[in-house]
């Protein structure tokens, strides 16, 4: 089974749902192997400068943000995931999604999925500009990228075009927020799904993709 998971790493649903949806594959062996490639999106694509996450979302959202922030913060860390609210800040995300795009195509998807891990820890749980090249450089290379080639790659422009081609691409299919969960090409799920609701959408798929033609 294939399934295009477009996430962003600053967004908390994402870092969530991705958690969740890793467990339910592994608590549902019977639909067999199930490849996640990772897809970019953009969070907010006018976030530039960096900036301290709940400053960022008081000017979004007022004064609910604060309540509505240790919200998610409570759910991440019931599903065990590390969390500090007061160490996030917003940046651009673009170079990171560049950074995850090589990290598939140079050690395919398990690299890519462990990049993914170490970013959002560093950025939900450490305060790690994950915009910095340097940082990027050095959260990758304890995810086992070449640190060298991190480097090179993001100085020169590499992926770029292409990280923004596959934006693009996710607008034109329908994906306006994430995560969003594509199944063989067909499906799609949204959010944070419980493990649950993850575990019936791999086994309905699963049944769909393997019955017989008519």
């Amino acid at each position: 089974m294939k399934v295009d998971l477009y996430a962003d790493i600053i967004c908390p649903w994402c870092y969530i749902g991705e958690h969740r949806f890793f467990r339910a594959i592994a608590a549902t062996p019977e639909v067999g192997p199930v490849e996640v490639t990772l897809r970019p999106f953009l969070l907010d694509p006018t976030a530039k400068e960096p900036r301290p996450v709940l400053e960022y979302l008081r000017g979004k959202f007022g004064e609910r943000a604060e309540g509505a922030n240790r919200q998610v913060g409570m759910i991440a860390k019931a599903d065990g995931l590390q969390w500090d609210a007061t160490k996030q800040i917003v940046v651009d995300t673009l170079p990171a999604h560049r950074v995850l795009r090589l990290a598939l195509h140079e050690g395919g998807r398990e690299l890519q999925h462990k990049v993914m891990q170490r970013l959002y820890v560093a950025h939900f749980a450490e305060g790690a500009n994950v915009a910095d090249p340097l940082v990027l450089a050095g959260l990758t290379a304890e995810a086992g990228m070449s640190r060298d080639r991190v480097e090179i790659a993001l100085a020169t422009g590499e992926e770029s075009a292409e990280v923004q081609q596959e934006i693009a691409d996710a607008m034109q299919i329908g994906v306006h927020a994430v995560p969003t969960f594509v199944f063989e090409g067909r499906y799609a799920v949204q959010g944070a799904q419980p493990l649950e609701t993850f575990q019936q959408v791999l086994r309905r798929v699963a049944a769909e993709t393997t019955r017989p033609p008519v």
